[in-house]
């Protein structure tokens, strides 16, 4: 899967006075928080940088594990 290129917007829910974003990759509205609140742009803010990240694949060998014995 590609990466982003850009972050849906923050966008406020009128009725319910909630900032919020529609994830493309599900259509769901994701809410952040009261409209207008600091806390709501940092809950953004932090959703949207992950959102931008590429995905990352981890690898399922059992190199990385240590042996505890």
């Amino acid at each position: 899967m590609k990466p982003h290129k850009s972050a849906p917007k923050l966008c406020r829910h009128k009725a319910k006075n909630l900032g919020y974003s529609t994830d493309p990759r599900t259509k769901k509205q994701i809410y952040f928080g009261t409209w207008g609140h600091a806390q709501t742009i940092e809950n953004y803010q932090r959703w949207a940088s992950e959102f931008l990240k590429p995905e990352e694949f981890f690898s399922t060998s059992t190199e990385n594990y240590r042996d505890w014995e």
